[in-house]
């Protein structure tokens, strides 16, 4: 019976002990869910207060005026709203007036101005091209034809197409007979062979000082020319294509006076042919559309000049090439030349539209990597688009200036024939050309409104419209980044303590025990 008893008792207690443990277990998993629960839940609204409780504390301390009015203590909401108007004007009014100076600053921040102090400075010489109107070489002609083309020899039709060839412009293209016994790859070689030798002899009044100067042959939009007192020659020479190169040559500065110096001029005596002469700055070259000076062979030329020079300080290199709206001749964005013209710009935008139009490019040009040469099918392309490609203007948009975007020099000089005279000479072709009257002015580009003149303009706009400076922007810089970091990052670490609460683990589970003495024996 006993035994009975103590087995009753045994089994008795091991349920109520099992029960209690279950029960226990439950409760401990549903109560770390609730902890999870309440650790993972985002308190939204919380935050959003602690939020504009911080951006309130930035209007009471800000140095901004008018801002502390709106987070003041003891104000109805139509006062608030009546600051938040006024503070808004007046940010609306700086943003206003501050991105106007920076449109002025970006669109107008030069003057142009007049110096008249002529003694202090030295005028350029007027540089000048000629196109030899005789321009093929008989002899050489024969030579060349026998030597690359020998089964051509006695083709006159070959013949009369290379003195075409040699004599071709955008004028001309259209007239050039249809012969294809040569390749376009070949022209600009057979150009160079067959001209003739233009004999010359020159002379100028400041030899002693200068030297003597000679003139550079070189590849133009009329065929192979000659330069006198050009920096820009050098990069059309044939020659100066064929070694590859693109980088700037160094050489002599340009034939240039002063009133002190007396009277500048050059001659070039006994040329063998008559010309075409072109007058230009020794900073820039011609292209088709330039005006043309004739002379026949036998004519004695004179030609007195007058010129206007416009040069931009060296502060104007600060600005970019947009503001000034020009280029230095070292800020080249051409395929041409390593250095900046006008006309190389105008001549590169002719190359584009020739492949544009014709799917080629005429051959006078520098050869460029996967541009074709204009064989005869091509340049009777051209020369259907002649008035475009000379004017460079659009005929069917009522004579809009195509999209070239070519800007000025930021330095030049531009020359205009005071008097002319040509009589009959003897002796051979002759020409003399200089500068009898120096210019009494020049035009002078400068900075009027500089990037200090902005910083000056919106510190003084926003000090109008909202009283504040430099300390105000670093103020707001720093107040919503760096002290909002650490603000964030102390509320973080103070949240984690207060919620950092721990129920029992699993080792430390609660034991019930139920004492023996409640049973009975």
């Amino acid at each position: 019976m006993y035994n009975h008893y103590n087995q009753f008792t045994h089994r008795y207690r091991k349920n109520l002990i099992a029960d209690d443990t279950y029960h226990r277990d439950e409760r401990f998993e549903r109560e770390q869910r609730n902890v999870s629960f309440m650790k993972t839940r985002v308190p939204t609204k919380e935050k959003c207060m602690k939020i504009l409780q911080y951006f309130y504390s930035y209007l009471e301390i800000s140095s901004i005026h008018g801002l502390n009015h709106i987070a003041a203590n003891k104000r109805n909401y139509f006062e608030n709203i009546f600051w938040s108007l006024i503070v808004l004007a007046g940010a609306l009014g700086a943003i206003h007036m501050s991105l106007s100076t920076w449109h002025r600053y970006q669109v107008m921040p030069t003057v142009i101005s007049m110096e008249r102090d002529y003694k202090e400075w030295n005028t350029s010489f007027p540089a000048v091209t000629i196109c030899p109107i005789s321009k093929t070489d008989e002899s050489s002609l024969e030579g060349i034809i026998g030597q690359e083309f020998p089964n051509e020899y006695n083709n006159d039709e070959m013949k009369e197409f290379i003195k075409e060839l040699m004599n071709a412009d955008y004028t001309t293209f259209s007239k050039i007979r249809a012969y294809e016994g040569i390749r376009s790859d070949k022209f600009l070689s057979i150009i160079d062979q067959a001209h003739e030798n233009f004999s010359y002899s020159l002379s100028s009044s400041h030899s002693d000082v200068y030297g003597i100067m000679d003139m550079v042959k070189s590849m133009t939009e009329l065929g192979e020319c000659y330069s006198f007192n050009s920096l820009v020659a050098v990069y059309n020479q044939i020659s100066y294509w064929k070694s590859g190169k693109f980088s700037v040559v160094k050489q002599p500065e340009p034939f240039t006076g002063s009133p002190l110096d007396g009277d500048m001029f050059a001659q070039v005596m006994r040329m063998s042919s008559g010309y075409m002469l072109y007058i230009h700055g020794p900073y820039e070259t011609f292209d088709i559309a330039s005006k043309v000076n004739y002379s026949p062979y036998m004519k004695y030329k004179t030609l007195e000049l007058s010129a206007l020079s416009i040069y931009s300080t060296a502060e104007t290199r600060s600005l970019s090439i947009a503001q000034r709206k020009c280029r230095f001749v070292d800020e080249s964005n051409l395929k041409l030349a390593p250095i900046y013209t006008y006309k190389l710009c105008r001549m590169q935008c002719r190359m584009e539209l020739a492949i544009q139009f014709c799917k080629c490019v005429p051959h006078f040009y520098r050869p460029q990597k996967g541009y074709k040469i204009c064989d005869v099918h091509g340049m009777h392309c051209l020369g259907k688009h002649q008035d475009v490609l000379i004017k460079l203007r659009d005929p069917s948009r009522n004579d809009a200036k195509m999209p070239c975007n070519c800007l000025p020099p930021c330095d030049d000089i531009m020359y205009a024939i005071e008097s002319e005279t040509s009589m009959e000479w003897f002796l051979g072709t002759n020409l003399k050309w200089g500068l009898v009257k120096y210019p009494r002015l020049r035009l002078k580009r400068d900075i009027i409104f500089g990037f200090t003149d902005l910083l000056v303009s919106i510190g003084g706009t926003a000090g109008l419209f909202l009283g504040c400076s430099v300390l105000s922007f670093i103020e707001f810089i720093y107040f919503f980044t760096l002290r909002a970091w650490f603000t964030w990052k102390k509320s973080s670490e103070k949240e984690i303590n207060h919620s950092n609460w721990h129920l029992p683990s699993q080792a430390q589970k609660p034991i019930f025990v139920t004492s023996r003495s409640n049973f009975i024996d």
